[in-house]
């Protein structure tokens, strides 16, 4: 119970952080729309960061510094061609383009980018955290790194779920988490993380948001 007792324990900020995200889901509706898309980024990043200024988790467990960047080259180099196939395939065979739907820009994409960084920044804060209760937890027959990683998983799993109301887009974020898990579990990298989580992100959902635009309301011509 003492990782859950005071500002400076890792415990402490999940709960935190689980009670945050039922405010949230229970501000934004509201919240004046303007403000509204604020409030998962900054959920996302200040908790982290409020965490790490405290001293509560690490930012080598959150893959920020002391990394294996020979592995992180190897594993990377394989998972970036491995996405960028499948984006390919994507494009030409699964995701249908609609001409109604309007062009995204490049001001957008960018944003995406950001927003990928800070969902990003958040997961790793789980796994840093849970990774620091594994560390002092009784052995339980798996690796403490392993344990963390995927039960970060399942405690974002549902706040991704209910922050988007397209189906499509559900898919593409858990696929986006399921697979920066897997990264992270062999590289314990967060830009690389960042990196292939932005690039998902960029390269999937201009299709999606296309298509449900062109089959809710289409626009004008």
């Amino acid at each position: 119970m003492s990782l859950f007792a005071g500002f400076s324990e890792p415990g402490f900020w999940l709960v935190v952080a689980a009670v945050a995200a039922i405010v949230l889901l229970v501000a934004r509706h509201y919240v004046p729309s303007p403000w509204r898309a604020w409030l998962a980024p900054a959920y996302w990043f200040f908790i982290p960061y409020l965490a790490l200024l405290v001293g509560a988790v690490s930012p080598r467990l959150m893959g920020l510094y002391w990394i294996d960047w020979r592995t992180t080259f190897q594993v990377g180099a394989g998972l970036l061609l491995v996405i960028g196939l499948l984006a390919l395939l994507a494009w030409l065979f699964v995701l249908p383009r609609a001409e109604a739907g309007a062009k995204v820009g490049w001001s957008v994409r960018l944003v995406w980018i950001g927003l990928a960084g800070t969902e990003e920044w958040f997961w790793c804060f789980l796994r840093a955290a849970l990774w620091e209760i594994m560390w002092t937890a009784p052995q339980v027959g798996a690796a403490p790194l392993y344990l963390s990683v995927w039960g970060a998983a399942l405690l974002a799993l549902p706040l991704v779920l209910a922050l988007h109301e397209s189906g499509r887009l559900r898919l593409i974020k858990t696929a986006i988490l399921l697979i920066t898990t897997v990264v992270f579990l062999f590289t314990r990298n967060f830009w690389l993380c960042w990196l292939i989580h932005a690039a998902l992100a960029v390269l999937f959902t201009p299709g999606v948001v296309r298509v449900t635009r062109a089959a809710a309301a289409p626009l004008p011509q």
